[in-house]
């Protein structure tokens, strides 16, 4: 359950980011809904780190968070990717994956 929660967190945390990239606060309908996936974003992290580590529960939802805007931004908003910048979102990945293999084995 912890890490639905989590997932839930990453998932408002990538919205209201695109949400700010799209539109900022230039539209009533887009920045309300901003503002409330900012706010549940942090209810949802808030909620997991009940029940896992807050220093995991951190890593992934900004490593995650950080990743998938990322990638959005590269398809969506025609952001440039480079190869140095390509192997870091890699390493952010590889470091996210390992910390939940390490938590999973405790």
């Amino acid at each position: 359950m912890s890490y639905i929660l989590l997932a839930c967190a990453v998932f408002f945390e990538v919205l209201w980011a695109v949400l700010m990239k799209a539109h900022g606060f230039t539209r009533l309908w887009a920045s309300m809904l901003m503002l409330t996936a900012y706010y549940l974003s942090f209810v949802f992290l808030y909620l997991a780190c009940r029940q896992l580590h807050a220093s995991v529960a951190y890593v992934v939802w900004t490593g995650l968070g950080a990743s998938l805007v990322a990638g959005i931004a590269i398809f969506a908003f025609g952001e440039p990717l480079g190869i140095g910048r390509a192997c870091c979102f890699l390493l952010v990945i590889a470091g996210v994956v390992g910390l939940l293999g390490l938590e999973a084995s405790r």
